[in-house]
């Protein structure tokens, strides 16, 4: 019998052939996007998850409660407290940055410009298990000289030799390669290429208050044996903050979970950026929205066709066939037909994965065997999706009453199915809604991107300073590029707009007691820095090379600090940084540093000789010019290290990557969910013009033109699109208008956008049905008329 039930069920996929198509081909590309968004998800879900024991692995933030403000680096004594107090239950290791956001790395004649360098303690390997290829882990961050690589870097170096005692030159300074570790996971949010000793940079311990609590520049992760010691730890570090800071507002720790950091953790200065656990749920919605228009193509077509199997049931049933038989039958249809079209989608996936990965950034790989359960869960697709899409077709088929249908009585009104028009709403109300969120994911990021920043970006470049070389050498290199004619402005900073900014504890005028030590965002600069980035002034000047207090005892404030510390009138006011006292010489209008994702925060802006980046701002006239005569001049000057830079507005579109990534995603899998959904009307409306032949035959007889039977076919079609279309909008509208609440600038929601999502789906279901619309109207009615 099961024999049987598989030769009936080929021949009739073989009979209506095109219908087979269309079924598989919408179920394949729905299963491949489905599949490709599980890796991602997957993917996504893993991050640090490959340490032993990451679930009691946590990380110590520092967060101000009144303006919402949270670090993922601590001050070098949380560490040192935590250990103190709790060594016994605890382990606890520290990574800290390069100040600088690249070094050179030099071996015998080879220099490279290298961005992954972290500073580590020797406790590193009790907490994260690192695995070492070559070295001792006890001795390989001992020296302060020493040095741990991964596999890559030591095949870019060294190739097949050993690595093992080489040196190596970073910043001019030399260390010895002690440890080979295997490379650092995707899946991790600390990712670095190589690792210093924290001795290479700190000496010591910091002995200032300032140094040792105020400044956040370590990543403290600490691994605990028990969890219900992180309140104590908590209470004790805030306690301990307060008693320093001495300010009602002082930071506070925060444990994080290392397995949260990557989707969860929002903070500043992280070591690498995250993820949001948001864009997992629209990633996820997205690729159960596909699948879902896949299974409604197989319900809708199988039920549409479900007239022409009458009598076939019919006779079965006279026959002996109990109802089950025929549910197994019409299942076993809808299981051959989802493992040909997982089959397919497998191949779809292979196809396109390579794409994804390049939209996406990630290196995605499918296996069939890894992990373990993919088998067992690609059965379970092929069982629930055949379930899911023949369980009503073979539920509908089977209750036909076969007295009925062997007299010709049953009705072939497939046409009046409120089942399956009920299914086409549902089709292209997912379709809209993801039209919907593609045009105002694309809006706001081009609004992102062209919004007035309070500053200019256009023409600057900016050139990472790559070691104590360059940054004893930059009066020389400033003076030679502001020779060139091309060249406007030349300064430096500590960081530029669009890198983080340092927070930094101050001493503010008429500050006293709990209140004196106030944290703001630092920017260090040299002269010329609010000419080359045309800041606006609201009072007061810049600073003045010939006035000798602006060299490294004078402030310039923008709006927001101004208010923050109740200035209506900021200049002449004094504070302390770094223990220089000065006076505020200037007020600048409010800009963007940062991405639009936020608002501007409080930034005072001081001369110091702290610099990571030079910053050159250019004349638009002969821009390929002007990069090779500052290259020559860099050349000159700095002959051994490469010349590396960017421009700043190609720097702030990086700021929207995940935005960018975002909207080529919800754009490629919009345009296959309309596609699956247009098979199915494609489909629908073959069937519907066949089922209609004799009325359109009859239609034409009587004088009917060729466009009023086109509109009578393509109108029922359009009518269940405006349907889908009012139910949809609302549903879009909070969900994006939510979307939008992440960023402190955004669009506003218009319903133009809203219409044309709804006319861009009615034109594609018409064009959709006009193939065969026009088809049928264009039948010769004799033909029409001998249609059985």
């Amino acid at each position: 019998m099961i024999r049987n039930y598989l030769k009936i069920a080929i021949r009739n996929l073989l009979k209506y052939a095109g219908y087979t198509f269309i079924n598989i081909a919408g179920l394949a590309v729905g299963i491949a996007c489905f599949l490709i968004i599980l890796l991602f998800v997957l993917d996504e879900l893993s991050y640090d998850r490959f340490f032993s024991d990451a679930e009691n692995i946590y990380r110590v933030h520092d967060a101000i409660e009144s303006d919402n403000q949270i670090w993922a680096a601590t001050p070098w004594g949380t560490a040192d407290y935590i250990e103190s107090e709790f060594g016994d239950r605890v382990k606890v290791t520290r990574f800290y940055r390069m100040s600088s956001a690249q070094s050179a790395v030099r071996y015998e004649e080879n220099v490279f410009v290298e961005r992954g360098i972290l500073l580590a303690e020797p406790s590193l390997f009790d907490v994260l298990d690192y695995q070492l290829i070559e070295g001792d882990q006890e001795t390989a961050l001992a020296d302060r000289h020493s040095l741990l690589i991964t596999e890559d870097m030591a095949l870019k170096y060294f190739g097949s030799e050993p690595a093992l005692g080489k040196t190596l030159a970073i910043d001019d300074t030399l260390v010895q390669v002690t440890g080979v570790l295997q490379n650092v996971p995707e899946n991790s949010h600390i990712q670095f290429d190589f690792l210093l000793p924290y001795t290479f940079r700190f000496r010591g311990i910091p002995r200032t208050q300032n140094a040792k609590w105020i400044a956040h520049y370590t990543y403290t992760y600490v691994k605990l044996s028990d969890k219900s010691l992180i309140p104590q730890i908590e209470s004790g570090l805030a306690e301990r903050m307060a008693e320093i800071w001495q300010s009602d507002d002082s930071p506070y720790p925060v444990f994080m979970p290392l397995t949260d950091i990557h989707l969860y953790s929002h903070a500043e200065k992280e070591l690498a950026p995250n993820s949001n656990i948001a864009y997992i749920w629209i990633f996820s919605a997205i690729a159960v929205f596909v699948l879902m228009i896949a299974c409604i193509n197989f319900m809708n077509l199988a039920t549409a066709r479900s007239a022409n199997r009458a009598r076939e049931v019919g006779m079965r049933k006279v026959l002996g066939a109990k109802r089950p038989q025929l549910i197994g039958q019409f299942i076993g249809e809808a299981l051959i037909l989802t493992a040909t079209a997982l089959l397919l989608g497998i191949v779809l996936l292979l196809l396109f994965l390579p794409i994804f990965n390049d939209v996406s950034g990630k290196t995605l790989a499918f296996n069939l065997l890894n992990p373990w359960w993919m088998p067992l869960f690609l059965t379970g697709i092929i069982a629930g999706v055949a379930f899911l899409a023949g369980s009503y077709p073979a539920l509908y088929l089977s209750a036909f009453r076969p007295v009925a249908v062997l007299k010709g009585s049953m009705s072939k009104g497939a046409k009046n199915s409120l089942v399956r028009k009920s299914l086409v709403v549902t089709q292209f109300g997912i379709s809209i809604f993801l039209i919907i969120g593609t045009l105002i994911i694309r809006d706001q990021l081009t609004y992102l991107q062209n919004e007035s920043l309070g500053l200019e970006k256009e023409q600057i470049m900016v050139i990472p300073m790559q070691g104590r070389g360059i940054q004893n050498d930059y009066l020389l290199l400033k003076n030679e590029l502001t020779r060139l004619a091309q060249v406007q402005h030349v300064t430096a900073s500590s960081s530029v707009p669009g890198k983080r900014v340092f927070v930094l504890g101050i001493k503010p005028e008429g500050f006293t007691g709990q209140d004196s030590v106030q944290s703001i965002r630092s920017l260090l600069v040299d002269f010329d820095f609010t000419e080359a980035y045309g800041l606006e002034f609201v009072s007061g000047r810049t600073f003045r090379p010939e006035i000798a207090s602006d060299s490294n005892r004078a402030f310039i404030l923008n709006e927001a600090a101004a208010k923050m510390l109740g200035w209506e009138d900021p200049l002449g006011k004094e504070m302390v940084i770094f223990r220089e006292k000065g006076p505020v010489i200037g007020t600048v209008k409010d800009f963007n540093y940062a991405s639009l994702h936020t608002t501007v925060e409080p930034l005072v802006i001081h001369r110091f000789t702290y610099y990571n980046f030079v910053s050159v701002k250019l004349n638009t006239a002969n821009l390929a010019g002007s990069l090779s005569q500052i290259e020559t001049v860099w050349q000159t000057i700095f002959p051994n290290r490469p010349f590396d830079f960017y421009f700043l507005d190609d720097g702030f579109d990086k700021l929207y990557q995940a935005e960018q990534t975002l909207t080529d995603t919800f754009g490629y899998f919009t345009f296959l969910a309309i596609f699956i959904a247009c098979l199915g009307l494609f489909g629908l409306a073959a069937f519907t013009a066949d089922q209609r032949t004799r009325e359109i035959g009859i239609r034409k007889t009587l004088g009917a033109s060729v466009s009023s039977v086109i509109l009578l076919l393509s109108k029922e079609f359009a009518q269940l699109v405006a349907i889908a279309f009012l139910f949809t909008a609302p549903l879009a509208y909070f969900v994006m208008n939510h979307w939008l609440q992440d960023f402190a600038y955004r669009i506003d929601l218009h319903w133009f956008t809203f219409l044309m999502a709804g006319v861009a789906a009615l034109l594609i279901a018409i064009l959709t049905v006009s193939y065969q619309a026009v088809k049928a109207a264009l039948t010769n009615p004799v033909e029409a008329l001998r249609h059985e």
